[in-house]
């Protein structure tokens, strides 16, 4: 539990992390949920979060592997500008920030 509010009060973390599933919500929300390849917790080892609507994301698909970058949301207390005003979340959540996949570059070596 410790573990957990720590990352809370952090706000943003970055993980090294593996696509798992992927869900559509209504009204264009997204679930995912990512496999945290370098856990030190077992509590901690899988992580669910949400893509808003109209998030830019280059294209992710199943089983992709990079680094996954969240934010953790708590109800009331923190706010989204909707162009005119800052609008407290309803809902403690964890939000999809950014994903950079791990793209590993084949080479290919002769030997003579």
């Amino acid at each position: 539990m410790m573990t957990l509010i720590l990352f809370m009060e952090i706000k943003e973390i970055t993980l090294h992390a593996k696509l798992l599933v992927i869900t559509n919500e209504e009204l264009g929300y997204k679930t995912l949920v990512f496999e945290d390849l370098e856990y030190k917790d077992p509590d901690f080892k899988y992580i669910t979060c949400t893509i808003f609507p109209n998030w830019n994301q280059n294209p992710i698909k199943l089983g992709d592997e990079g680094f996954l970058q969240v934010k953790f949301i708590s109800a009331g207390v923190d706010k989204w500008f909707d162009g005119k005003d800052f609008i407290p979340y309803k809902y403690t959540n964890i939000q999809f920030l950014k994903f950079i996949k791990n793209e590993k570059q084949n080479i290919e070596l002769i030997l003579d």
